[in-house]
């Protein structure tokens, strides 16, 4: 395999949303977001704040759902199955964080912020207690808000990568 039909691969299997992907490639392409992901959260983390680090979150979001829908569907495409999976994994990621937040402090947050009128100023001393209690209550709980965080991707993961491919009456395979 020549250089070039290499680039080409990573880049379809990283960027091209139709197809689909063995179990093979699909965990080439779980550890490879992975690796994009911590590489990124590093660069985010040594980079001075600047309009560069804003242009840079603009784009690395909306670019690592995509690369994830391009290696998700793909498998999912593979097994015989629709991208509904997968909007079934994120909505259900999106309300378990909204969960973990009211469970870990929220509830309280949103609680001592309800006692004021929505134009009222709040006193800043208080606002800042009140913003450093949920954060002292997120930061404690960091290891059960972690675990369930991961349930719904690790487990669609780890349904994707073990899951036989489907190939007769599969209505993606062509």
């Amino acid at each position: 395999m020549t250089q070039m039909s290499k680039a080409k691969t990573i880049f379809n299997l990283f960027f091209k949303a139709t197809g689909h992907i063995d179990q093979k490639a699909f965990v080439i392409g779980v550890v490879g977001l992975f690796v994009f992901v911590e590489v990124m959260k590093y660069v985010f983390r040594v980079m001075p704040v600047s309009l560069w680090e804003f242009w840079l979150v603009i784009i690395y979001l909306p670019l690592v759902l995509y690369m994830i829908c391009c290696v998700y569907g793909k498998r999912l495409h593979d097994i015989g199955r629709s991208w509904w999976p997968l909007t079934g994994a994120f909505t259900l990621e999106f309300l378990a964080a909204i969960g973990v937040m009211m469970a870990y402090g929220g509830v309280e947050y949103f609680e001592a912020f309800a006692q004021y009128d929505r134009k009222a100023e709040i006193d800043p001393v208080l606002r800042d207690t009140i913003i450093a209690e949920y954060q002292a209550t997120q930061a404690a709980n960091i290891v059960p808000i972690s675990i369930i965080l991961l349930i719904v991707p690790i487990g669609l993961t780890l349904w994707l990568a073990i899951t036989k491919p489907k190939i007769d009456g599969n209505p993606y395979r062509k």
